[in-house]
């Protein structure tokens, strides 16, 4: 029996963002996988939750855009029941090094 790799967020986002269906598509994946990468890698794997949202931010998801949320994983459960912006989850959740992240990809208007 072959054993798969898992698949994992690093590996796949910039696939399913560059290959979705028009630019809305893009930028509301884009937002969707911000919190899904503040809010399901723990804070024990910083460095990588940051790798992640670099990521997501080189291919333009915007920080500022506010969103609602309900997301359900085996893994990770993420609701999000006001309408935030990736900026003020990160701000209510004491993320301080994702705001400086943030602060390094300004949003162009």
């Amino acid at each position: 029996m072959e054993i798969k790799k898992p698949v994992y967020l690093e590996e796949n986002i910039q696939f399913f963002i560059k290959n979705s269906i028009n630019i809305n598509a893009q930028e509301n994946l884009g937002r969707t996988a911000l919190f899904l990468a503040m809010a399901c890698i723990p804070n024990d794997q910083s460095e990588r939750r940051l790798n992640v949202i670099e990521c997501l931010l080189t291919l333009g998801a915007d920080w500022r855009i506010p969103t609602f949320t309900v997301l359900k994983g085996s893994k990770c459960e993420i609701l999000i029941q006001e309408t935030l912006t990736p900026s003020e989850y990160a701000k209510q959740n004491g993320m301080d090094d994702i705001l400086e992240l943030f602060e390094k990809y300004p949003m162009k208007d």
